[in-house]
């Protein structure tokens, strides 16, 4: 779906459940710290995580392994908000 300054939006769905689609942020750790964006990224994932609001996207999961970090919210079709 796009790429940003230190990772990329996929989109994706359960296996067998086609009908589901998520989007599916991958940011690798990495350049996360490189760039300095650690607390940046804390914050996005405890705001995400506190909010139930309908025009805001909800967090469904987040996990990691040993070089990326990946979080799954809602997908809204329509383009990027910042290109709006």
């Amino acid at each position: 779906l796009g790429t940003g300054s230190y990772g990329k939006v996929f989109l994706v769905s359960r296996k067998n459940d086609e009908s589901s689609v998520y989007a599916m942020k991958v940011i690798k750790k990495k350049n996360m710290i490189s760039k300095g964006r650690i607390q940046e990224t804390k914050n996005e994932l405890k705001i995400l995580s506190s909010l139930n609001f309908p025009f805001i996207v909800n967090l469904k999961m987040a996990f990691q392994n040993e070089r990326k970090l990946y979080i799954l919210t809602d997908y809204c079709g329509g383009g990027e908000l910042y290109y709006h």
